[in-house]
């Protein structure tokens, strides 16, 4: 029998991802233990995607909420815009009607000068108003784009990780199916070793049988035949069947 005729082998994959053979009768459960590591492996690869996503995700809530809270402040900012214009456009017309009452009434030219310079100071300060809050407006106009922006590419990247996340699993699928056809047929190389190491003692059994008996044979070929003399030398007379049947025997054992 040729020396690895117990022997049977599989492979496992090294650190490189490269399936290297091995002896199952040694190395079986080297080879169920690393697929179990890579196994383990896929799943917290798998669940550190899973935290990730969910950490995306609440961003892009927290980044909703702030997004309507900017679209809340820019609709005060322009319902204060429009107030301003429209008490802008109150001022003018006060300015016009006093300028048409100057016109008309004759008033003190002091007097006029007066109430023109103080509208004009009050219209300039309504003026500045309307500019700042115009700016503001502006201003939160942009912010609200770039949060756009920003909402968009983290649900692009939002989509990118779930498809990648779908991906992994359906790799970890394939893997626990291939995982469990191996065990499949490690179970049966354990049961074919097994089988072999029966039949082995059993050879060792029967040879060992056959050798005493063999043994045995030899010994009595070789031993004087005294039962066929008598104590005078005169040869005595034996049936042939039992001499013919003891040598029969004997030729069936060896």
């Amino acid at each position: 029998m040729p020396a690895n005729s117990n022997m049977f082998t599989t492979s496992l994959q090294d650190k490189d991802g490269n399936r290297v053979p091995v002896a199952s009768g040694i190395c079986l459960e080297t080879a169920v233990e690393e697929d179990k590591r890579l196994s383990k492996e896929l799943t917290e690869s798998i669940d550190a995607a899973n935290e990730e996503l969910q950490h995306i995700m609440d961003m892009c809530g927290q980044l909703e909420v702030e997004n309507s809270r900017l679209n809340v402040d820019v609709q005060v900012k322009e319902s204060q815009l429009k107030d301003l214009q429209r008490q802008t456009d109150e001022d003018n017309e006060e300015l016009d009607r006093v300028n048409k009452q100057r016109r008309e009434v004759n008033l003190e030219q002091i007097s006029l000068r007066r109430d023109r310079a103080h509208l004009e100071a009050e219209i300039k300060h309504l003026q500045s108003l309307l500019d700042d809050g115009t700016a503001s407006v502006t201003l939160l106009s942009q912010q609200q784009m770039q949060l756009q922006h920003q909402v968009e590419a983290i649900q692009a990247q939002t989509r990118q990780l779930d498809q990648q996340r779908r991906e992994a699993a359906e790799e970890h699928k394939a893997e626990v199916s291939r995982l469990k056809e191996e065990q499949v047929q490690t179970s049966a190389v354990i049961s074919d070793y097994s089988q072999l190491k029966r039949d082995e003692v059993e050879t060792a059994k029967q040879n060992a049988t056959k050798k005493s008996l063999n043994d045995h044979l030899t010994v009595l070929n070789t031993k004087p035949d005294t039962d066929k003399f008598t104590n005078s030398g005169i040869e005595r007379d034996l049936p042939p069947s039992a001499t013919s049947g003891n040598r029969q025997w004997i030729d069936q054992v060896t």
